[in-house]
């Protein structure tokens, strides 16, 4: 069971690189820049087929390529597939690329100039918005999560990272794909004044994901997202996440910040070469002087395009991806520097014979705990420093040290655009739960223990995912779970969301005397659950600020064929009941005072309950049961309210409703000669319930006596019927309606012991429902 996203973490990486397929191949590419002729361009085709390449430019295939091994990475689409196996409405999809599409907008805005836009081809023409890219990896995929493209200069990738792990941490989506990709052409290098050698052609993708959601999934987590910044400046950007002069384990600089920024007589900065440390060009100062570099001299330093070209707007996804392969080769106790390459503070002692053996590659990056890292005394400097826990993170979380995390920068400070963000290893292996962390969790606490401050906070404002399973008891036909046990899984949710919100419905009766009492509960069910299937729960607050009852959306999915399907929808309303069969409890916080009620329907208008209210017939029993169906189309019986469908000592709850609801519908079929046994004997037809609805008007309680009306209110052509439920008692010499509901019915003939269908009314169930005698 979840709450929240948690923190923000990368379950999948996919590169789409002549030279390097993995994290690590990337990582040590970078260390050591390979010489000689250029790597044969990446094959397209080879990954995506012939399909994907049908009208869509280069650039677009590569994030394609790069998306798909990502998402695969990630164990979100099968090897041999190409769908999600999640609802595609929880995967955003955040692309980066300043140059992708330059080419065809160029040629595009030239051929229109030149001629006209009759000209142009319908087929290529998507291709001259920016946004092709990120939406072809949607519609390829089916993700239908938020859609963004960002061309955003120097920074534009890291932006795109942390736009991604933005849309998570805010709920708006489970998980993103964030996509870096730039190509060479003709258009790009007469732009930039560069080679097509000089230039990236390739792609690189991740998929971050709330670490609470992976983790319900069995997905594992290859690094964590720490803190963002976007400053002026480098230095800036860099104590904004270090602060203290903390050294991080391993640097990954702007693009060839080896040439360094022109001091104050216009030279450049140390250029790679055979006299010392290089790399560590000094940023300019305030008064046009060198300044003093940003990070301590000793941390080892990566520039990724040194390995693969200018990477413009695909720069900080690849860095992203290379400083993944930094924290396998530190889990895998490999020395820090090794393979730091000629970017190394001490390159004299990063010879091949140092190399070690290779990182696992990234299905086991960030496996392990993370050792310490030997890069000089300097990198050790501040590691005790806490920083932030990144976005989503829980409170109390334990900090990592500077040391055991990789510092990634892109930008100029000439252009005043630095973004920078910290990658963490993964959560379960460097985040602990300290010895201090209190016994209450996920709603759990032993009485004796001191449970946390409760508020409404969270349970205003989380979201909760939990996985649950029907009861057995709920299937009563084969091994299909009926409307009622449905609901319960509703119900069941909900509570859990109170309990991981540090309200549990015990501790909220207990120690404050408020019952928790579901007063309106509406379901559509759109999928058929099984004996023995387990779903999927998300509890969304859903309260208005002028609410008087707590909301809340409740979605049930569930696996079928590989796939996971939205199973079910509800919306459900939650009243605080103040108790008062016992002493008066201890004040419950001020927060839930506008939730709190001394009686159920109390936060009904005055009007409305003034309208429950209706005449008691003389003549007994017989009497007020004829008059409740006279000129109706229902049936209606009085019943005693047992102890075992009340709760909080005294009054009717939710699930006895439920249960009302399920019996006066068998009631009904029975009296109209088309019992439940009737048509499965006759024809093998079972009941199916797409929707049900009820609301809590007023209280009943306990051993009184309740009169239920279940009204047949239309018949819709003669595929599905939808019935009222009222229940009423007597009280004040009036009969009050204290609940109204309404269940919508059809039919299905069973097939087999796991399939049926649904099938249309024949005119003998049509006249029963009707109230007509049946000629047939």
């Amino acid at each position: 069971m979840t709450r929240g996203p948690g923190e923000v973490v990368v379950t999948g990486v996919g590169l789409a690189l002549p030279g390097a397929d993995t994290p690590d191949a990337l990582l040590r590419r970078a260390a050591r820049p390979v010489s000689g002729p250029a790597a044969a361009p990446f094959d397209t085709a080879a990954r995506i087929g012939r399909r994907g390449h049908r009208y869509k430019d280069r650039a677009t295939r590569l994030a394609l390529c790069a998306a798909l091994d990502a998402l695969r990475d990630a164990r979100l689409i099968p090897s041999d597939g190409e769908e999600v196996t999640v609802p595609g409405d929880t995967v955003g999809v955040v692309a980066s690329s300043n140059l992708g599409n330059l080419d065809t907008a160029c040629l595009t805005a030239a051929a229109i100039a030149e001629r006209s836009a009759v000209d142009l081809s319908p087929m290529s023409l998507p291709n001259a918005s920016s946004n092709v890219i990120a939406s072809w990896v949607a519609i390829r995929h089916g993700l239908r999560g938020p859609n963004l493209m960002l061309c955003n200069g120097a920074t534009s990738g890291l932006d795109a990272v942390h736009w991604g792990a933005a849309l998570v941490a805010a709920g708006r989506v489970r998980r993103a794909v964030v996509i870096g990709v730039e190509t060479h052409n003709a258009v790009v290098e007469d732009l930039l004044g560069r080679s097509a050698d000089e230039l990236l052609d390739g792609a690189a993708a991740l998929v971050v994901e709330g670490a609470r959601w992976a983790e319900d999934r069995g997905a594992r987590a290859a690094a964590t997202l720490g803190p963002y910044e976007r400053r002026a400046g480098l230095s800036g950007c860099v104590a904004a996440l270090l602060p203290g002069g903390a050294a991080p384990g391993v640097w990954f600089t702007p693009e060839r910040y080896a040439e360094g920024p022109a001091g104050a007589d216009g030279s450049a900065g140390a250029e790679p070469g055979a006299d010392g440390p290089v790399g560590v060009g000094a940023e300019p100062g305030a008064d046009g002087s060198a300044g003093a570099v940003p990070v301590p001299e000793a941390v080892p330093r990566y520039d990724v395009t040194s390995a693969v070209g200018r990477a413009s707007g695909a720069l900080g996804v690849l860095q992203c991806v290379a400083a993944i392969g930094w924290l396998a080769r530190a889990e895998a106790g490999t020395d820090a520097e090794t393979g730091a390459g000629p970017q190394a503070a001490r390159p004299q002692d990063a010879g091949p014979q140092d190399a070690g053996p290779q990182a696992a590659g990234r299905q086991n990056a960030g496996r392990q705990a993370v050792g310490p890292q030997a890069v000089g005394p300097e990198a050790v400097a501040g590691s005790g420093t806490a920083f932030d826990a990144g976005p989503g993170a829980a409170p109390g979380q334990v900090p990592v040290p500077a040391s055991r995390q990789a510092l990634i920068t892109s930008g100029d400070d000439t252009a005043d655009a630095v973004a920078g963000l910290l990658l963490r290893p993964a959560p379960d292996r460097c985040h602990p739960h300290p010895p201090t962390c209190p016994p209450y969790l996920h709603g759990v606490f032993p009485m004796t223990a001191a449970a946390p401050p409760m508020s409404t906070k969270a349970l205003l404002t989380d979201v909760t995912t939990v996985r649950l399973r029907p009861r057995y008891e709920g299937s009563n036909i084969c091994t299909w779970i009926g409307f009622k046990h449905v609901n319960y899984l509703v119900e069941e949710a909900v509570l859990v969301h109170f309990a991981d919100s540090g309200a549990p419905a015990r501790r909220l009766y207990e120690e404050h005397g408020l019952g928790l009492d579901i007063v309106a509960l509406e379901t559509r069910i759109l999928h058929a659950f099984h004996m023995d299937d387990v779903a999927e729960a998300e509890v969304t607050p859903d309260t208005a600020d002028d609410d008087r009852t707590l909301g809340f959306l409740v979605t049930l999915r569930v696996e079928r064929g590989g796939s996971v399907l939205k199973a079910v929808a509800a919306k459900v309303r939650v009243s605080l009941r103040a108790d008062s069969y016992l002493p008066e409890p201890t004040e419950a916080p001020a927060e839930f005072a506008p939730f709190v009620v001394d009686r159920l329907g109390a936060e009904g208008s005055a009007g409305e309950l003034a309208r429950i209210r209706v005449s008691l017939p003389d003549g007994g029993e017989d009497a007020v049961l004829a008059s409740l169906t006279e000129g109706r189309n229902a049936y209606a019986w009085k019943w005693n309210i047992p102890y075992p469908y009340c709760h909080f000592t005294e009054r009717l709850q939710m699930s006895g409703y439920l249960r009302l609801m399920e019996e006066a519908k068998d009631r009904f079929v029975l009296d109209r000669g088309i019992s439940i046994k009737t048509l499965l004997d006759d024809r093998r037809w079972i009941p199916v319930v797409p929707q049900s609805s009820v609301r809590v008007i007023d209280e009943a309680v306990m051993e009184e006596d309740l009169y239920t009306v279940y009204t047949v209110e239309e018949i819709f052509k003669d595929l599905t019927y939808t019935a009222g439920m009222d229940c009423f008692v007597v009280r004040d010499g009036a009969l009050t309606l204290t609940a109204t509901g309404r269940i919508t019915h059809g039919y299905a003939v069973i097939e087999n012991r796991s399939d049926w269908r649904l099938v249309p009314f024949d005119q003998r169930v049509l006249d029963a429902l009707a109230g007509k005698q049946s000629a047939t």
